[in-house]
């Protein structure tokens, strides 16, 4: 019962944010209806590197504290994480077919934002090789704080190396597109209805972790 206020606030303020992408916002001058797909993938790149950036501080929190909640925190929001920079990939290679002509350039921002993916995909694959929760844990803590690098690798690639992509998140200053007041407005909208749907699956994810615990001890305890 006291999720539902929460769930009907995600729910509305997704709805919104659907509502502003797809009809209120007016077109862009030179791509129309399609640069839409730029409410998707700005948000989506964010989260990701929230939910790194997550994985990051749970890690250090663990390496401080040993408690396996900082761990269990790390682990959730990095899957998320690798989830949302998969989404930032496809809707990227997507917003360049209708820019550029192509899926793939290997921009440096489009490089370094697959460089961040693979990174933290072989986190999580470490993750799963190790079955000694204590070590599991430690090493997962010291490749967390490793693989944060990779942030600003990605999200200053547009600064320092030349590059057809707007600058980061926000591209307000480049000619590439006509950002009316209207476009910022539903970008910032989006922006809060991907963060709190964000705020919710690692929740889930949290406590779905949790029960599958649980039940492991119940079962080693049915076995002694």
């Amino acid at each position: 019962m006291k999720d539902k206020p929460i769930l009907a606030g995600l729910f509305l303020a997704n709805l919104i944010s659907l509502y502003m992408i797809f009809i209120w916002a007016p077109p862009e001058r030179s791509l129309g209806d399609s640069y839409r797909v730029f409410f998707i993938h700005t948000p989506a790149a964010w989260v990701s590197y929230l939910a790194f950036a997550i994985t990051f501080l749970g890690s250090i929190l663990y390496l401080k504290t040993e408690k396996p909640m900082w761990d269990l925190y790390a682990s959730s929001a990095s899957l998320l994480g690798l989830l949302f920079c998969l989404v930032t990939l496809i809707t990227g290679s997507m917003w360049a077919k209708l820019a550029w002509g192509i899926y793939w350039n290997w921009d440096p921002r489009e490089t370094s934002t697959l460089i961040l993916l693979l990174v933290y995909l072989a986190y999580i694959s470490f993750r799963m090789s190790i079955s000694d929760k204590d070590r599991k844990a430690r090493t997962s803590a010291v490749l967390g704080i490793l693989a944060f690098v990779s942030i600003p690798l990605s999200y200053f690639s547009a600064v320092f190396w030349a590059t057809l992509h707007p600058m980061p998140l926000f591209p307000i200053n480049r000619p590439q597109l006509g950002i009316e007041p209207s476009m910022l407005l539903t970008l910032a909208v989006s922006m809060i209805g991907v963060t709190l749907l964000f705020s919710w699956m690692f929740y889930l994810t949290l406590n779905m972790y949790r029960m599958t615990e649980k039940a492991e001890l119940s079962l080693l305890e049915i076995k002694e």
